[in-house]
């Protein structure tokens, strides 16, 4: 059995016999906790004890301690033992997935001297 449309050979709306769908009120949706970020949009953020996200505690920290030559080795290893320090047990893999795109902070750099008028 075919279905029948109510449409004229033009492809033009007929009039019908059903009745339309009653209105539907619109529902406010609570955005994610995501969306309120303009960082990491990809699966759900981890959050420390002193209310800071992990990644960002995580990028911070490498920041910090590359931008000093002393701390510049290890600054990864350090992170970690920080991190379990809070009680917040972490994985290397965890830490150089964070700051694997991030580079080291570069030091300052000191200025040239004015070059001698000859």
């Amino acid at each position: 059995m075919a279905k029948e449309h109510n449409r004229t050979p033009n492809n033009e709306s007929t009039a019908s016999t059903e009745t339309p769908p009653a209105p539907v009120a619109p529902v406010a949706l609570a955005a994610p906790a995501a969306a309120a970020t303009t960082e990491s949009t990809q699966g759900r953020a981890i959050i420390l004890p002193n209310g800071e996200r992990r990644v960002d505690f995580i990028k911070r920290r490498f920041k910090e301690l590359t931008a000093d030559p002393a701390t510049k080795t290890g600054a990864r290893g350090k992170i970690v033992k920080e991190l379990k320090a809070m009680g917040h047990d972490v994985a290397y893999q965890i830490v150089f997935a964070a700051t694997k795109g991030d580079k080291p902070a570069a030091p300052a750099a000191t200025p040239a001297a004015p070059a001698a008028a000859q």
